[in-house]
């Protein structure tokens, strides 16, 4: 029988390591002031982390086919966008043309573009072009937009089919006038591919 005890007892802990009933301290919380590296790389992971939260329907169909081990959609995407993290302290921001929420072998929606020609609308129009094998016209096409004046994404997950070529996002009527970073990517119907996202640009919406 184990003699010993395990977890708190005043102000010691037990535990067991390798077959040993070790006690000790409870451990403390360092004193020491946080230094600026350490400041900014919370700053550049709180900042990540809303990112990456905020368009999560998203990155949970495009990165689900690059998690390793025990790795969530969103672990990669953080993964993978953490060099995205651009600024200089403390204003860091993402650097938009290179953000990713989705990473696969399927054919990207060709040439893609988006206009204004509505108040609070965004229209985006693609072409019916993809890799045999790694494409088909019932592809579904997702849209995003991200507003960084007011740090709001619009997104609307499988918005069309490929063949339909376009689609036109709603958007706040309180993003008129305001400068927003728009994305596309598409996924097959079954679910079993997908395209890497892709940025299209930046449009002053009307």
């Amino acid at each position: 029988m184990s003699s010993g005890f395990q977890g708190k007892n005043g102000g010691n802990i037990g535990r067991w390591v390798d077959g040993k009933n070790v006690v000790g301290p409870l451990p403390h919380p360092s004193q020491k002031p946080a230094t600026q590296g350490q400041l900014d790389s919370r700053a550049k992971f709180s900042l990540l982390t809303s990112f990456v939260n905020a368009m999560l329907p998203l990155v949970d169909a495009g990165m689900q086919f690059v998690r390793t081990g025990g790795q969530t959609s969103s672990n990669a995407a953080f993964k993978v966008n953490y060099p995205n993290v651009t600024g200089v302290s403390p204003n860091f921001t993402m650097d938009y043309p290179k953000v990713v929420f989705s990473k696969g072998s399927l054919s990207k929606p060709g040439t893609p573009e988006v206009e204004t020609a509505v108040v609070a609308e965004v229209k985006f129009n693609w072409t019916n072009v993809f890799n045999e094998g790694y494409g088909a016209g019932t592809d579904e096409i997702s849209v995003m937009v991200y507003n960084p004046l007011k740090d709001q994404f619009v997104f609307k997950t499988a918005a069309a089919v490929r063949s339909a070529l376009t689609y036109t996002l709603l958007l706040p009527a309180d993003f008129s006038g305001d400068t927003v970073q728009c994305y596309i990517s598409a996924v097959a119907a079954d679910g079993k591919k997908v395209s890497d996202s892709q940025f299209i640009g930046a449009i002053a919406i009307l």
